[in-house]
């Protein structure tokens, strides 16, 4: 009878010797998951504070070359003694008062250009009388690079409609007519202007020629596309601009 009780005892110590142990292990196990969990959770939040930080770096150095293609177009300045197209006999005076949108809105978002039209501005309704349905919003196709910046040329004494000229991030220079875009519902971009090349800034132009014997002559207004060495091609000798304009509207 003896012997069952110790039998009894040693089995009852067992159990509890192995309940402590299991729990022992329950509890070295869960600190470990909870270290272990500690440790994942710290490596996430810094790789996200490095993802973070990555970004901003990036948006920094975006906006340092976005600052500095501002500044060499600031720095850039018109100069009749550069241009690339022949001006042997035209005078050149810069006239930004021909810098106008006569109410054709472009927005650039991500790259792309959407266009709006105020069929209430003034210019708007000289030019633009028989088209009285506003656009809202219209995105403007057909690019092979994003559109930096818009720029609305009036060029000749003819043709009083503005060439929308889009300035590209490789500084190339696409076009598209105005009244083609609108009359003829062309929403796109009508290709590369050929002769231009890093282009940062474009400048309106009053020019005027002159004869072999100095006197005055006719006059027109134009625009200079004026690229990052300060020199510039007067757009209305562009050969590319005047054999699209042969396009019926």
């Amino acid at each position: 009878m003896k012997k069952s009780k110790v039998l009894i005892l040693v089995i009852i110590l067992l159990a509890i010797f192995g309940i402590v142990f299991y729990l022992y292990q329950v509890d070295i196990n869960k600190k470990q998951l909870e270290k272990e969990l500690q440790t994942a959770e710290e490596m996430w939040k810094l790789q996200a504070e490095n993802a973070e930080l990555k970004d901003k770096i990036t948006n920094q150095t975006s906006n340092q070359n976005e600052a500095k293609e501002t500044q060499k177009s600031n720095d850039v300045e018109f100069d009749s003694s550069k241009m690339k197209s022949d001006s042997s006999f035209v005078n050149y005076e810069v006239a930004e008062m021909y810098a106008t949108s006569d109410g054709l809105e472009i927005e650039i978002k991500d790259g792309k250009p959407f266009l709006t039209t105020n069929i209430e501005d003034k210019n708007y309704k000289f030019l633009f009388s028989e088209l009285t349905e506003p656009v809202k919003n219209k995105e403007i196709t057909g690019f092979n690079q994003e559109v930096k910046e818009v720029y609305y040329a009036h060029m000749g004494n003819g043709d009083p409609y503005p060439i929308i000229l889009f300035l590209m991030k490789d500084g190339s220079v696409e076009f598209a007519d105005s009244l083609k875009v609108l009359k003829n519902e062309e929403f796109n971009s009508a290709g590369k202007i050929k002769e231009l090349s890093n282009i940062v800034k474009f400048v309106h132009l009053d020019a005027e020629e002159i004869s072999e014997d100095g006197e005055r002559m006719g006059g027109w207004m134009t625009v200079a596309a004026i690229d990052e060495d300060g020199y510039s091609f007067d757009l209305s000798l562009s050969e590319t601009i005047r054999d699209y304009n042969k396009i019926d509207v």
